[in-house]
């Protein structure tokens, strides 16, 4: 009997922890997800789209899991979309904060959809290939009306790889669209 109780009570801490797998919920249907290429890049930025001094200039980052192979060629590489049945990328960007630029190390943080300008989750993308073609998820947190409960967390950062966790609770195309869990993602640097 402790034996079984030991067993559920494992369970329900990893189940809770995210330590079990990602969840990708579209419209209350599970998005099979195990992440196999993971990168975060980074390219400089202005808030808003305009630069009205050094105010303005940020680091902006780019979270790409995908649950197939790819390898990331630029800071810029928006490519790698799925082409098969099953494969799935999610894409997440991230607003460093004022003064920082593509250089400055990536640091323990949270981005929050609840922020505009710095230290935010300005868009959440999810791309689906199911049924002999891509369907696409763009969410823009601004007009979210429950914005403030989606963030990405940077937990660690060692010289090569961030890990962090994905809490996501958005409408994407009037439909529920949930993203949790925890990844672990390559440093894209310039060579």
């Amino acid at each position: 009997m402790k034996k079984l109780i030991l067993i559920l009570s494992l369970t329900l801490f990893f189940t809770a922890c995210g330590g079990l797998g990602f969840t990708v919920k579209y419209d209350g249907q599970q998005i099979p997800f195990e992440a196999k290429s993971s990168w975060i890049t980074s390219q400089g930025a202005n808030f808003g789209g305009k630069f009205e001094g050094e105010k303005d200039k940020h680091a902006l980052r780019w979270l790409a899991l995908r649950n197939f192979d790819y390898e990331v060629k630029s800071p810029y590489d928006t490519e790698g979309n799925p082409t098969a049945d099953g494969q799935v990328k999610l894409f997440f960007s991230l607003h460093e904060d004022s003064g920082t630029n593509p250089q400055t190390p990536i640091k323990v943080s949270t981005f929050s959809g609840g922020n505009d300008g710095p230290m935010s989750l300005e868009f959440v993308n999810v791309h689906i290939f199911r049924n002999g073609k891509v369907e696409s998820f763009p969410v823009s947190l601004s007009g979210q009306g429950n914005r403030k409960d989606s963030e990405v967390k940077i937990t660690s950062v060692s010289d090569d790889t961030v890990t962090g966790e994905v809490n996501i609770n958005v409408k994407a195309k009037d439909k529920d669209l949930i993203v949790k869990g925890t990844f672990t993602a390559k440093i894209f640097k310039v060579k």
